[in-house]
């Protein structure tokens, strides 16, 4: 798994209503559609850094829980090739062609806000199913049909709790009981949301950040450690054996077998693991 560094402790040093809100949440997933549906030279530029995800090992920290003693990677599906993923945040569709390839899963299903990406998507892998999200929402995935959920590079770039919330409730819908899920989240101990320069201007993990004007790292939502346990309700009232996962990305921005990540705020990615049996 290249240099990177994994562990279920938190490194490092040691606040909205979700029912209403239904125009601000529409005008925010409104803009989060068009500026992930604006004019790139490829789709694979809806990611950024695309090369560096590609090296990074998100599919064996997706599909692998960290054990109790930090010793090793276990499965928490199984990986025999019959059961059904879906990527939430899917874009062009890499994590869907590197997941596929692996052969883990019988099929690897994809769901996106930019109908660019998902053009794509459809056209380079056809054995997949893609359903477009409104930007709070799973659009059409079928209910109770997935055992296993995982998204990347997605869910931080979210700046509203609102609509995370909303979409968390999504995700326990189209899962089956028992079902798996993992989530990539972004992390630092300090750092402290606000507005960072002229451009950027991130919100704070319980805040709904509605009129930002951008995403995909303008307008991010910050979890620090002081952060963690509300992270942990969020999801422990939705779902079961809730468990984090911190792999340390700071050192590999730079150089990480041999490609180059421009700098970004998080020193870890957060994998948020969870089962659904409280369906």
């Amino acid at each position: 798994m290249s240099s990177i560094t994994v562990t279920s402790f938190a490194p490092g040093v040691q606040a909205a209503a979700v029912a209403g809100n239904d125009e601000k949440i529409a005008q925010y997933a409104a803009m989060a559609k068009q500026f992930m549906n604006k004019p790139f030279a490829h789709p694979h530029d809806v990611v950024g850094n695309f090369g560096w995800h590609e090296k990074f090992p998100y599919d064996e920290l997706l599909v692998n829980r960290i054990s109790g003693d930090d010793k090793e990677l276990v499965p928490a599906v199984p990986l025999d090739g019959t059961l059904l993923a879906v990527d939430f945040g899917c874009g062009p569709g890499r994590m869907v062609n590197r997941m596929t390839k692996k052969g883990w899963f019988k099929r690897v299903d994809g769901i996106d806000v930019s109908d660019y990406a998902l053009e794509y998507a459809r056209k380079t892998y056809p054995a997949s199913t893609f359903y477009t999200s409104g930007g709070a929402d799973v659009g059409e995935t079928p209910g109770d049909t997935y055992d296993f959920l995982y998204s990347t590079i997605a869910i931080q770039h979210i700046s509203c709790w609102s609509i995370r919330e909303r979409l968390y409730d999504h995700f326990q819908r189209i899962l089956k009981k028992d079902a798996e899920l993992c989530l990539q989240l972004a992390y630092h101990p300090t750092y402290k949301a606000g507005v960072w320069s002229p451009d950027t201007t991130h919100a704070s993990y319980r805040s709904d950040y509605f009129d930002a004007r951008g995403t995909n790292g303008h307008a991010d939502m910050i979890i620090n450690q002081g952060d963690l346990e509300a992270v942990r309700e969020d999801f422990e009232r939705r779902f079961m054996n809730v468990q984090f996962t911190f792999a340390n990305v700071a050192n590999a921005y730079q150089n990480l077998d041999g490609e180059y990540h421009a700098p970004y705020w998080a020193s870890h990615w957060l994998f948020v693991h969870a089962t659904n049996g409280k369906k």
